[in-house]
């Protein structure tokens, strides 16, 4: 097939374009013809994503949105797996004249904030079906900002994507919990879990320093990641395993500046906890981070739409600590490849506990490390693809 793969961040900014890369790799090694197209140039210090060579990219923001469109519908028997709904590709009448398969990775067209996400009276996920009571929630939940103006514009921008969902030909989403709520928003969306790069895992055998426990946290530094939530966390996780704690943040954002001073707060008054912050990381820069670590904490507080994160970890044997939110617990079992914390409440009390049962005993440490590799071989890239390919095939027009 002719795939036209397109994304929103040429950036590697986070799980969408994480999967695209891998994406664009599978469909090449498949023999399938790969043409991608980036709506914004790379903008962040960080890195971009990796394109197979001898594959056509084309970039809105540098040709303008009329030549890529114009670039599309010159080719013959194409098909769009688009990986964001708020490209100027579709909010110009469908201009784009191939048959178009939406690849949903986040809460878009359910949800004004796009967050799903209560910060009052606590952070807390959202479970209330989008719709017009949203406009009355949106100030008391704190479901975004303060401005009335963001907040009419928002929600007539996901009525707006709510309504182009279903001129799609195939809508996929990439997590049950993705599902059921753009389900409840009249959408009808299969679903199709990422895929893992082919790299197997090793279990780990043990802790990496028998004297200390290192965990290890990957994100954009924004306050529904939680990374707040990790550090409040750390003395009685120090506390209760009885032995030095080491945590190293890898990303940026917002949240920087604030999250550096709380955890040098909690150094001065736990000198047995460290914290290191070490900004944005090429893959193999954090493939070394994972394999100093014994723990990955996803401490979110928004419901993840499914948390590639986890998995990618897994393939250095590492267990995750999560808050049972959004479309973890689709890949993060408790007791299997890690431990869940209650996810209603979001607590730094109950995180603690999840991070202290994952790494208290060390042959229970060496039980989730095999699970976490088990696991993760459960998203095999070649079913995956088998999967999507299916699915794309059920709608391209006949020759």
């Amino acid at each position: 097939m002719r795939i036209v793969v397109t994304t929103r961040h040429w950036s590697r900014v986070g799980g969408a374009e994480a999967y695209v890369e891998r994406l664009l790799q599978m469909l090449v090694e498949a023999g399938h013809d790969v043409v991608v197209v980036f709506d914004l140039n790379r903008h962040s210090s960080g890195p971009g994503v990796a394109i197979p060579e001898g594959v056509e990219t084309h970039c809105i923001e540098i040709e303008g949105c009329d030549a890529v469109i114009g670039a599309i519908n010159a080719m013959e028997d194409a098909i769009v797996f688009a990986n964001s709904i708020e490209s100027p590709l579709f909010t110009r009448n469908r201009a784009v004249r191939h048959p178009v398969a939406l690849y949903v990775h986040d809460f878009v067209a359910t949800c004004i904030s796009g967050t799903r996400l209560h910060r009052r009276p606590t952070q807390a996920p959202c479970g209330k079906t989008f719709g017009p009571a949203c406009l009355v929630h949106y100030f008391p939940r704190r479901c975004g900002g303060l401005s009335p103006l963001t907040m009419l514009t928002s929600y007539r921008r996901q009525e707006l994507n709510r309504r182009m969902l279903s001129t799609f030909e195939l809508v996929i989403a990439n997590s049950a919990a993705v599902a059921l709520h753009l389900g409840r928003s009249g959408i009808k969306a299969t679903v199709l879990h990422p895929a893992m790069c082919k790299r197997p895992g090793m279990p780990r055998t043990g802790f990496v320093d028998e004297s200390r426990r290192s965990l290890t946290f990957v994100s954009r530094f924004e306050d529904y990641k939680g990374g707040g939530h990790l550090l409040s966390a750390l003395p009685q996780v120090a506390t209760r395993l009885g032995v030095p704690v080491h945590v190293t943040m890898v990303g940026d954002g917002r949240k920087r500046e604030e999250w550096e001073r709380d955890a040098a707060a909690v150094a001065r008054r736990f000198p047995a906890i460290t914290v290191r912050f070490t900004g944005w990381l090429p893959e193999e820069g954090v493939a070394r981070i994972y394999e100093a670590s014994d723990l990955l904490v996803i401490p979110s507080l928004w419901p993840e739409p499914f948390g590639l994160v986890g998995l990618e970890a897994a393939r250095f044997g590492l267990p995750s600590a999560a808050f049972a939110v959004g479309g973890i617990p689709e890949w993060l079992s408790d007791g299997v490849n890690g431990r869940l914390a209650d996810g209603h409440s979001c607590s730094p009390v109950d995180l603690a506990d999840a991070i202290v049962r994952c790494l208290a005993d060390v042959e229970d440490y060496r039980r989730l490390s095999t699970g976490a590799v088990d696991r993760r071989a459960m998203f095999a890239p070649d079913v995956h693809l088998r999967s999507l390919e299916s699915l794309l095939e059920s709608v391209v027009e006949p020759h």
